[in-house]
Parts: C-alpha cells; sequence; structure tokens
C-alpha cells in the first residue's frame, strides 16, 4: 500500500497494509534452540489455560508477545480448543475467563519478584481466522492489569512495519517442545531461522499458503517452533515480524515453519488495539485515513 505520511510520537510503532492452511499441526511449535539470556526477549509472554495452571506452569499452551504496556498479540488458534481440546468441545472458543497472561520469566514455572500475571478483559481474534486453512490466525489480547513501564524483564516489542527479505536472520522463541515427539521445556529457548521464499515455502506445502503467512526456517530441517510455541514472536532484526503459526511436524527437512505477518495486519492491529495503546484517536482517524509507516515507539 502506498503511504502518504510518516510521524515520529512516543507511541508504538505501526504501518499499514491489511490482509489476511493447514491441518497439519495448527498447535506449532523450538527445536534446535539454545536457553535464553537474563535480559534478552523481553517481550515473551507464555499464555495459559487457568484450570490447569494450579501447579504455576502446567497451564502453558501458547507464547505472546506484549506490545504495549498491556496488549499481547498472539495467534488465533490458540484459543479454539486444538490446544485444550482436554477441557472443551472441539471448535468451542475458549472464554478470557479461562486465560491468564504472564510474563518477565524465562523458566515456566518460576515465581520470583519479576513475575508478571494478569487476567485478561478482552480478546479479539480476526473475524477472518479460519482454523482449517489457517488463513488470518491472529489475535489480540487486552490485559486486565497494566505492565509497570519500569519493569526489568517485561518491556513491549515494536512492530514490522513493511515486509521482510527473504533470507534474512530472524528468531524464533518459545517454551514448547524441543523434539517433535517430546517434552516440553521449562526454560525458554531460542533460535536462528531464515526467512524462507514464499513461493519456495508455498510450494512445499502444496499451494496451501494464503496472504499473510510468511515462512522462516532451515530447508534442511533440524531448527523450528515446534508444540507449545504457538503465538509466539518471529523477531528480525529486533522488530516483531511473525506470530508463530503452524507447520508439517517440527523441523522436518522441506517444511519449514509458518508464521502470520505481522505487517499485513497493522491496520486490524491499530483498529483493535489503539485504544489500549495509548493513542489518540484524532491521530488513529488521521493515520487510518493516510497509511503512516512508521509511528516510531521509543521505549
Amino acid at each position: 500500500m502506498v503511504s502518504l505520511a510518516s510521524f515520529t510520537f512516543l507511541f508504538l510503532a505501526f504501518s499499514f497494509t491489511d490482509n489476511a492452511w493447514s491441518q497439519v499441526l495448527p498447535e506449532t511449535k523450538i527445536v534446535g534452540g539454545s536457553p535464553v539470556q537474563r535480559d534478552a526477549l523481553r517481550q515473551q509472554a507464555s499464555i495459559r489455560y487457568k484450570s490447569s495452571d494450579s501447579t504455576f506452569g502446567n497451564g502453558h499452551v501458547c507464547g505472546g508477545n506484549l506490545i504495549s504496556n498491556n496488549t499481547v498479540l498472539t495467534a488465533a488458534h490458540c484459543f479454539v480448543d486444538d490446544l485444550t481440546s482436554r477441557n472443551t468441545q472441539r471448535g468451542r472458543r475458549i472464554s478470557v475467563s479461562d486465560i491468564r497472561v504472564v510474563g518477565g520469566n524465562l523458566l515456566l514455572t518460576e515465581q520470583t519478584p519479576n513475575t508478571f500475571t494478569s487476567d485478561v478483559a478482552r480478546l479479539v481474534i480476526h473475524p477472518g481466522y479460519n482454523r482449517n486453512t489457517n488463513a488470518d490466525d491472529i489475535a489480540i489480547l487486552i490485559l486486565k492489569t497494566t505492565v509497570p513501564a519500569s519493569h526489568s524483564s517485561f518491556r513491549p516489542i515494536t512492530l514490522r512495519s513493511v515486509p521482510v527479505d527473504s533470507n534474512t536472520t530472524c528468531e524464533i522463541s518459545g517454551w514448547g517442545r524441543t523434539s517433535e515427539t517430546g517434552s516440553a521445556s521449562n526454560s525458554l529457548l531460542a533460535a536462528n531461522v531464515s526467512i524462507i521464499d514464499f513461493n519456495v515455502c508455498n510450494n512445499a506445502y502444496h499451494n496451501g499458503l494464503r496472504s499473510g503467512m510468511i515462512c522462516a526456517g532451515r530447508m534442511q530441517g533440524g531448527v523450528d517452533t515446534c508444540q507449545g510455541d504457538s503465538g509466539g514472536p518471529l523477531v528480525c532484526n529486533g522488530l516483531l515480524t511473525g506470530i508463530t503459526s503452524f507447520g508439517n511436524g517440527c523441523a522436518r527437512p522441506g517444511y519449514p515453519g509458518v508464521y502470520t505477518a505481522v505487517h499485513s495486519y497493522y491496520r486490524w492491529i491499530i483498529a483493535n488495539g489503539a485504544p489500549q495503546m495509548g493513542i489518540n484517536s484524532f491521530f488513529l482517524s488521521i493515520c487510518l485515513l493516510f497509511g503512516a509507516t512508521n509511528i516510531v515507539r521509543m521505549l
């Protein structure tokens, strides 16, 4: 989309384009990763099903990404019962009262003075989300509790406003399985992957990809997201570029991971999250009218 203006503000970074497969493991998933160092990936959140989280950490179902002091961006499929069928009927969407968000930790089960926990005030699932095709696999959580600006280990990340180039080196992270048949990780793991050309990836998935999807991984396999990593980040050059969506198994040769492309949903993110992001309604109207590309958030 042609941009007519560029603004710099003390707000969240946004730009615009609105867009939006697979029945193979939509609860995609880090294989081949290493433990994250303290104070890295501070936007990473754990999204949990409350009734399973009486033992802290056991309720983890998906990752998420803090994008403002009370807004988390994640995958829509996390809130349809594919991941939580033990407690719901298939296809039923999960109520916000069943969800909590935890941030500030590297260990899934740890509780420290830095542990941030919040219930969810509002869940916004993209209206185009299709659980059979994984189109528009994106959702917003509005937290009941605001993350303090001074929080040292849970901080918002800036969103990518333009498409990312193929072959760009990026980072994936999460508490998901460390192998396709393995167990989840208690430690937050991360790994480097490369952006895969869309046509190459689409061919691998038998032309099943949709607009608004991007692929990342290694065509030779060995490194990938896995079950439990869904909704988590694909970060390229410090910008949140993708949301973990699906894949064919975990780290299989020839099948890179598929992610929801953040830049394709800026207009939707702003329209549904702007009031919680501190963006003035008049300013929002101007942005939506002119398609501003860089409203830079200064942390």
